[in-house]
């Protein structure tokens, strides 16, 4: 889903940018909410950052006019990293949960 952020932005759907970047913030707040108690304090601490780009991006999006070219890089290495936190995060909460174990 990250992904589709660049890939709205650079077609200048920022509307539609914003809604997947809620998408990803409502995501991360279940992770932290449903599995916070099992994960270590360095996976708390990356859903955290997470959050926090999530909220830098939206807050890009959300002013007026369109990103320049280097806001538009910089939300590109974002969503990046963002993706990889939630994909990490995800599988280390499915671990802890043990879903699939069994």
């Amino acid at each position: 889903m990250a992904s589709e952020i660049v890939m709205f932005v650079r077609a200048e759907r920022n509307e539609m940018a914003l809604l997947r970047i809620g998408d990803l913030m409502n995501h991360n707040g279940y992770l932290s909410g449903r599995w916070g108690d099992r994960l270590p304090k360095k996976s708390k601490d990356s859903l955290f950052r997470a959050q926090g780009l999530l909220r830098s991006m939206h807050q890009l999006l959300g002013a007026a006019g369109d990103p320049g070219p280097d806001d538009k890089a910089r939300l590109a290495r974002s969503c990046q990293e963002v993706s990889e936190i939630l994909s990490l995060e995800q599988g280390l909460a499915t671990k802890a949960a043990g879903v699939g174990n069994g």
